[in-house]
């Protein structure tokens, strides 16, 4: 106790090294006397007067020191923890790092698995995982986080970020994503865990809607309820694009056309827009397209009244999009030749446009359509996808027009030049049968 008096004095006369080797002496005494709340005391209060010398370095080396010596002091995980932050603003400086922090909370969660800085530990260890593309790691890590604790919202966020990327390759994963995320939604609304429920909720919602449509009829009223109470209104700006889309695709047009002309900043109209775009192109129901459609073109029109809110040609892009799926094949064609117009070479709209008119019965649209493929064609490899796409959707407008003989010539050529896989090859060769 002398020796931490008489280091305390150092340090508040402005003595600092004279001070640091007064706690390392007091450290010293501590362990002699087997007095570990000492010791830890004295080992801290010097790291931190090195910390103040500017000396990083020293710094984490004294933080390490204590950790090893004292791994069972109540407080040790608390002084681990400042390493690991110490080690993160190193690794933001310098990569070299970035090994060494991960093997902190690597370290952390095997020293001190149960105490209070763990679920804070577990969440930068799913970060962690999860920037180094260890999915299946950042989940077990995020899935470990309690509960109950202050953490849990954050870790059902990162899962959220997880699975939307994971489940494009892994669809299979989603029932047990889903039935994770309906638990940490909980029963009633309640207002100490409304965070975790909202983004449960938006979770649950934001995966339904891309990797499971007949499951969004169970989230999207979920969300509205989040959406109705909670107060955290970042929160509810993130979430809006989602909530929008499920009002869209579920058919609930003015409600969620309400929610958008409300709307007028340009950031949030774009994530909207963006996530109705993007639904469009996975629905194949015609009436959830339709009125997605609608609600994008709502979003359009809002966009268009910002100045510099967007680049022209996306939204241009967009409103067509919404215009084929609203039933207004005659607006989308406009606009995809508007498109062309102005850049030949915008092979999306060429092939959006040549989709539109092979649906024609006119025989000058069809005539055009197979003009627009030719053109798509030429702008891919022999055997690509959209190559390919190019030349069946040309043999099968061929056989529409009569002209048979010529479409069974260039099928022919097709199998023998281009060699398609399945399940192209069997779609070439059906177009050969009378």
């Amino acid at each position: 106790a002398v020796l931490q008096r008489a280091a305390d004095e150092f340090y508040l006369r402005g003595q600092l090294d004279e001070a640091i080797a007064a706690y390392d002496k007091a450290a010293v005494a501590a362990v002699d006397s087997q007095d570990q709340d000492g010791q830890f005391l004295s080992m801290y209060r010097a790291a931190r007067v090195v910390q103040q010398q500017d000396d990083p370095i020293a710094f984490r080396e004294r933080l390490k020191k204590i950790t090893v010596e004292l791994p069972t002091h109540p407080r040790a995980d608390d002084a681990h923890l400042v390493l690991i932050r110490e080690l993160a603003s190193a690794a933001r400086q310098d990569q070299k790092f970035l090994e060494e922090y991960g093997a902190a909370l690597a370290i952390h969660l095997t020293r001190w698995p149960e105490e209070n800085t763990a679920d804070q530990i577990r969440i930068w260890m799913g970060i962690w995982e999860g920037s180094r593309g260890n999915d299946e790691n950042a989940i077990l890590a995020y899935r470990a986080v309690d509960s109950k604790s202050e953490f849990f919202a954050e870790a059902v966020d990162g899962l959220r970020g997880i699975w939307l990327t994971r489940l494009v390759d892994a669809p299979a994963e989603i029932d047990d994503a889903l039935a994770f995320l309906a638990t940490a939604n909980g029963g009633e609304w309640a207002a100490e865990t409304a965070t975790q429920q909202s983004i449960a909720a938006w979770s649950g919602t934001q995966l339904s809607l891309r990797f499971a449509d007949d499951e969004v009829e169970t989230w999207q009223p979920k969300l509205a309820v989040a959406w109705n109470n909670t107060d955290d209104a970042r929160l509810k700006r993130r979430m809006m694009p989602t909530h929008v889309a499920a009002l869209a695709q579920g058919g609930n047009v003015d409600e969620a056309t309400a929610i958008v002309g409300a709307e007028n900043d340009a950031e949030a109209l774009l994530q909207v827009a963006s996530q109705l775009a993007g639904l469009l192109e996975r629905l194949s129901d015609k009436d959830k397209s339709q009125s997605t459609g609608k609600v994008l073109s709502r979003a359009i029109a809002s966009l268009r009244k910002i100045p510099d809110a967007s680049s022209e040609s996306t939204l241009d892009h967009w409103e067509a999009s919404a215009a084929n799926a609203s039933g207004d094949e005659a607006q989308a064609i406009a606009i995809y030749e508007r498109l062309l117009a102005k850049t030949q070479a915008d092979v999306g709209a060429r092939r959006q446009l040549a989709r539109l008119l092979t649906r024609s019965k006119d025989i000058k649209k069809m005539e055009e359509a197979i003009k627009q493929w030719r053109i798509v064609a030429g702008g891919f490899r022999k055997g690509d996808e959209s190559w390919l796409e190019a030349r069946y959707e040309t043999a099968k407008l061929l056989k529409r027009l009569g002209k048979d003989e010529d479409a069974a010539k260039r099928v022919r050529l097709w199998l023998l030049t281009a060699k398609p896989k399945e399940p192209w090859k069997s779609r070439f060769e059906a177009l050969l049968k009378p």
